[in-house]
C-alpha cells in the first residue's frame, strides 16, 4: 500500500500527494535520517482572506507535524 492522501483547499478538487518511496532510494535514506517524510504541494490562492485546508491520509499511523505556507 502506498502512503498517500489528499489536500482539500476551500472545498476545491483535492490535490493528491504521495510519501511512498521505492526500495532504498536516496529519498528513502533522507526520510530515515530525518525521521520524517516531506512533501510539497504547490498551490496559488486566487483571493485574499481566510482559507480552509483539510489534509487526509489513507492509513493510520501517519502524523502531520506541521504545515508550512510560503508567500511568493
Amino acid at each position: 500500500m502506498q502512503n498517500s492522501g489528499d489536500v482539500f483547499i476551500d472545498n476545491n478538487t483535492p490535490l493528491s500527494y504521495s510519501i511512498s518511496t521505492q526500495g532504498r532510494s536516496a529519498t528513502w535514506k533522507e526520510n530515515v535520517l530525518r525521521n520524517s517524510a516531506v512533501t510539497t504541494i504547490p498551490y496559488s490562492f486566487t483571493s485574499a482572506g481566510i482559507h480552509h485546508i483539510k489534509v487526509g491520509v489513507n492509513q493510520t499511523g501517519i502524523v502531520i507535524d506541521y504545515i508550512e505556507i510560503i508567500k511568493n
